[in-house]
């Protein structure tokens, strides 16, 4: 209701200034402004003759062409700080508190809606890093015929000689974080199905 309030009065002030302008003008405290301009040209030979229009170069075209609409100089703070939050005597746009703000369930961060959690974020950003900082040292940028796979300290000695067969372990000598499920590295969680069933497509 305050914003609505603020808004009327301020047209309301607004107008009040022009009927001000308006009676000052009509009393002959203040000159009205020209309403047009008549641009006459009197012939006399005092005047110097008009120069000859030249073609102007590529360059010279291009600088003074409006082809180059872009802004040719960054706009003040105040300027940009009035577009943000208005003028305070004409239009003020209020500070309004965010709606949608949640918790995070893992780390306990603040956080958007519908985004991801900036502080998980950048712990997995982190690992992720390291990870491959590990496996770029480790194999360079020569090319794999393997699958690679990370192994933490510990996981080494469940893997089977099948496995290290098929796959290039890349050993760390660091505890995988308890965050940092072994899901994010797999490709699927799904096991093969058997199933000749045949899903619709296109039922939007």
């Amino acid at each position: 209701m305050l914003p609505k309030a603020h808004l009327v009065f301020s047209k309301l002030k607004i107008n009040l200034l022009k009927i001000e302008n308006t009676l000052a003008c009509t009393l002959g405290f203040q000159q009205h402004p020209p309403l047009d301009f008549n641009i006459a040209q009197v012939q006399n030979k005092s005047f110097p003759e008009p120069k000859t229009l030249t073609k102007l170069s590529l360059k010279e075209l291009f600088d003074t062409s409006i082809l180059w609409a872009a802004p040719k100089g960054r706009k003040t703070l105040e300027k940009r700080q009035m577009n943000r939050y208005g003028f305070k005597d004409q239009v003020w746009k209020m500070l309004m508190p965010r709606t949608d703000l949640t918790v995070c369930n893992t780390c306990g961060y603040t956080h958007h809606k519908k985004t991801l959690c900036g502080n998980c974020y950048a712990k997995v950003k982190e690992e992720t890093t390291k990870l491959q900082d590990k496996i770029v040292a480790a194999l360079g940028l020569n090319p794999v015929d393997k699958e690679v796979v990370v192994l933490y300290k510990g996981e080494k000695e469940n893997a089977s000689d099948e496995f290290y067969k098929t796959h290039k372990v890349i050993e760390v000598e660091a505890e995988r974080p308890p965050w940092f499920s072994k899901n994010l590295l797999q490709k699927t969680t799904q096991k093969p199905s058997d199933s000749t069933d045949v899903k619709p497509t296109e039922l939007g």
